[in-house]
């Protein structure tokens, strides 16, 4: 469910290059002050890629309309800047969904190195690697990624 509406909620913004907050909402829909995680990328019409890190530091990457992701386990490579990529496996959380490809990452230390990356960086590049070798890229600008960050780990 939360694939959905966050996909609907991007489809929504058509064109965004910063990073945004998601807050918990209560039962009548109102704001609760706690953010639950925060993502950034950029949409268009034909391309919706973006990154998502929760309150336990769980980072994700998302695709629209992945092609040839079927594994269970996918390669992923990040570069932030001109600095030295990282290399890494990440899970493949619903391999049969076929309009979000969502990718978690599970090396806590590694993620932790690349959020203090994004800190100092500008632009974020991933590269995802499809069943047939085929590379995905996705560009992600890291404009204000710090202060949303810190209103993700100092909510509530």
């Amino acid at each position: 469910m939360k694939k959905v509406l966050l996909g609907l909620i991007l489809l929504n913004n058509l064109c965004f290059a910063h990073w945004l907050v998601m807050e918990k909402k209560d039962e009548f829909g109102d704001n609760t002050g706690i953010v639950e995680y925060i993502f950034g990328g950029t949409s268009s019409i034909n391309n919706l890629n973006y990154l998502s890190i929760d309150r336990e530091g769980k980072l994700k990457v998302t695709l629209y309309r992945p092609k040839f992701i079927t594994r269970k386990e996918v390669e992923i490579k990040f570069k932030i800047d001109n600095n030295n990529p990282y290399t890494l496996m990440a899970k493949n959380l619903d391999p049969s969904f076929e309009l979000l490809g969502m990718y978690e990452i599970d090396d806590e230390d590694i993620t932790k190195k690349i959020i203090e990356d994004f800190k100092k960086g500008n632009t974020a590049k991933v590269v995802i690697v499809d069943d047939n070798n085929n590379s995905n890229l996705i560009t992600i600008p890291l404009k204000n990624f710090s202060n949303t960050y810190n209103k993700l780990i100092n909510s509530k």
